[in-house]
């Protein structure tokens, strides 16, 4: 009796020992790894990876929405990575140490760079490129809200000093025209000529208007490429482009911008076509915006006074 007394002490003291000093619990969360290219669309089919201190790697595969999910994380910090076809590999850090955690790993594509170094701006022209040319035309055509048909200016210039300007309504009627050659404007319309010369005529035209729209239009493209999305823009005004393509939702309105430059050749990096657009999200009638053609590059135009 004695002997089962003292081996009952012993399994006690065992049993309290043990609950003293549980097996340690490694906590864990859940990992989701959203994956978007620039323009902020989710990218599906990415190889996406977690390795810690160790090395050890846990893998998963982006779905439809971008999330790469990764179940019963421990704690710890984490290197983030992803690749896939036709984007630069994209890379972060990240730390667990709660239930529940989600990162944003952006992905560039290299869709329109075979380099694989972000956007590919070879073919965004600059303003300056207007300036080597012999001659061209151009139209601007406005369209406001409310309006069925747009308004319509063409125009010309052919150096070193000749130009026309043509103003249409929204009903086609001419309100304005305008011609320069060799330092003679002529000016009015329908038969009705104002005529100047000399120094009165000197700095008068409609080109400088025109090229400085240009030049604030080439800037804004080249300057934030990396937030226009380049695509295919097919041919305009006879030229084979790239387009390059923004947009954005303010205030109940899309507004969207477009610039096609030529590909390749003698004109490569000329804008061709810059098109600026906005759409109410509500009310699909109310449109407005306005479209500048660039076109007949270096072809003689045989600009005459009237």
């Amino acid at each position: 009796m004695k002997r089962i007394t003292v081996v009952l002490l012993v399994l006690s003291l065992l049993l309290v020992a043990g609950c003293g000093n549980p097996t340690p619990k490694t906590e864990t969360g859940k990992v989701t790894i959203v994956v978007e290219d620039d323009s902020g669309t989710a990218v599906k089919g990415a190889a996406v990876t977690l390795t810690d201190g160790d090395g050890k790697v846990l893998s998963a595969t982006s779905s439809v929405d971008g999330a790469a999910v990764f179940n019963a994380v421990a704690y710890g910090d984490y290197d983030v990575a992803s690749s896939m076809n036709g984007y630069a590999d994209g890379m972060d850090m990240i730390t667990v140490d709660s239930s529940s955690q989600d990162l944003s790993l952006g992905m560039t594509s290299t869709a329109a760079n075979p380099s694989g170094s972000g956007e590919d701006t070879s073919t965004i022209g600059d303003a300056s490129v207007i300036d080597s040319l012999t001659s061209y035309r151009y139209k601007w055509t406005t369209l406001s809200e409310g309006d069925a048909a747009p308004t319509v200016i063409e125009g010309g210039m052919e150096k070193p000093n000749s130009e026309y300007y043509i103003m249409h309504d929204k009903d086609g009627k001419t309100q304005l025209e305008f011609y320069k050659v060799d330092g003679t404007v002529k000016m009015g319309t329908a038969g009705t000529w104002q005529t100047l010369t000399g120094d009165e005529a000197k700095n008068f035209g409609y080109g400088d208007t025109f090229v400085s729209t240009l030049t604030g239009d080439y800037s804004n493209i080249k300057d934030n490429s990396s937030d226009w999305k380049k695509s295919d823009g097919g041919s305009i005004n006879g030229y084979d482009t790239d387009k390059y393509a923004y947009s954005v939702d303010v205030s109940g309105v899309t507004m969207t911008a477009s610039g096609y430059f030529v590909r390749s050749g003698e004109f490569k990096g000329i804008m061709t076509r810059y098109d600026i657009s906005y759409q109410n999200i509500k009310d699909a009638t109310k449109r407005s915006g306005f479209t500048i053609d660039t076109y007949d590059l270096n072809r003689p135009l045989g600009i005459k006074l009237p």
